[in-house]
């Protein structure tokens, strides 16, 4: 039997994954709170552990020290590995809840080549998908034209994994003005930046629809469905290197995929703003035809087989 293990809310694809091979679910308190959790009864009814973050996964490695014949599989769909690696936010007793793993599913070949450096087993790669309705609804044309410069971004940091710090500062020396949503309004910004706050559903995909350039600015991002999200509304992407999505990106044109600096990041701005009308088109149409290979059911399947592997 298979626990799924998380804290806060899980993410829409995660939990998916989760429930295809049967799992229950329990969350994981943050903190100290977690850690008690660890003799929860809940979790001596289950022979595998599946974690979707590291406050999970911490809770089950020191269960596996009270039954030591628990499995667990380790999600990797954060950026933790590459921030620890880089000396960001090193979380605690993350190295020795590492080596407690007995196996993992990265959601990019980027993220599994961070983890590699911690995790001594197995890990298979499985790309997360974009939901078909939410695709179709993104591919609706609005008669709009597009423009103007879009990031989505959620999280309450200037300095955390998706790196609006850096693009604060690639708008201030590229001179470009940019909308961003999903940070909390309160963090102040350079004027270049129109920090939109939370928006509800529909605002979010009419900015993405209308947008004629779209930046994932990410620290390290272990993908950035964000991007894929773009691709289908018909945005051009410009990801940092440190962004999953970056292979898709760059099998259809490398300028797009940038350092993850202020000084180079303007670069692949300027370089899509300059696209002409034949060069946006065909860069679009091709990355549109990888959504293809992104659809749910394709996930679920690689998702199902790559966890039976590992158990």
């Amino acid at each position: 039997d298979v626990l799924f293990l998380y804290n806060g809310e899980p993410h829409e694809v995660h939990a998916s994954w989760a429930e295809s091979v049967d799992a229950d679910f329990m969350q994981i308190k943050h903190g100290k709170l977690g850690i008690l959790q660890a003799s929860h009864p809940k979790l001596f009814k289950y022979d595998v552990l599946l974690c979707e973050d590291s406050g999970s996964t911490r809770t089950a490695a020191i269960h596996k020290q009270i039954r030591p014949g628990t499995k667990i599989v380790r999600m990797i769909v954060g950026g933790t590995y590459y921030m620890i690696q880089n000396g960001h936010d090193a979380m605690k007793g993350e190295k020795w809840a590492s080596q407690k793993i007995d196996g993992a599913i990265a959601d990019s070949e980027w993220i599994k080549e961070q983890a590699q450096t911690f995790l001594d087993c197995p890990i298979k790669v499985v790309n997360p998908y974009i939901d078909d309705e939410r695709k179709e609804k993104l591919m609706e044309e609005t008669g709009e034209e597009k423009e103007g410069i879009l990031t989505v971004a959620r999280h309450t940091r200037k300095d955390g994994w998706k790196g609006t710090d850096i693009l604060e500062k690639a708008a201030k020396k590229g001179d470009f003005q940019v909308k961003l949503i999903g940070n909390k309004t309160d963090l102040e910004y350079h004027e270049n930046i129109d920090n939109l706050g939370y928006v509800p559903e529909e605002k979010l995909i009419h900015e993405l629809k209308t947008a004629k350039i779209y930046v994932q600015p990410s620290r390290a991002d272990a993908f950035g469905i964000s991007v894929l999200e773009a691709i289908a509304a018909g945005s051009i992407p410009v990801v940092t290197e440190n962004v999953g999505a970056k292979e898709i990106v760059r099998k259809v044109e490398e300028n797009l995929v940038r350092k993850f600096d202020a000084e180079d990041l303007p670069e692949g701005v300027k370089y899509a703003e300059n696209l002409n009308d034949r060069e946006r088109g065909k860069i679009l149409e091709e990355l549109q035809l990888t959504l293809n290979s992104f659809s749910k059911n394709n996930s679920l399947e690689e998702f199902q087989k790559s966890f039976e592997n590992i158990v």
